[in-house]
């Protein structure tokens, strides 16, 4: 799959937005990841090597531990 990152007018946007969910009707594998999202994403990947890099990582455990105390 190929990425493509488009700079566009509001206009425009809409327009390549309605042809994506055309080719997705037609079977096409579209996925769509905006701006925000990408940003995002991104820094949670920095993130995660610079915690790989200084060894600040965390078990497996520890992962559930903290997720099970947040979740309340």
């Amino acid at each position: 799959m190929s990425i493509l990152h488009l700079n566009l007018s509001e206009k425009a946007t809409q327009e390549v937005l309605y042809l994506l969910e055309f080719l997705k009707e037609q079977g096409e594998e579209v996925g769509i990841l905006d701006e925000s999202l990408y940003k995002y994403e991104r820094k949670l990947i920095e993130q995660g090597l610079y915690e790989l890099e200084n060894k600040e990582l965390l078990t497996h455990e520890e992962v559930w531990r903290e997720l099970l105390a947040n979740a309340n």
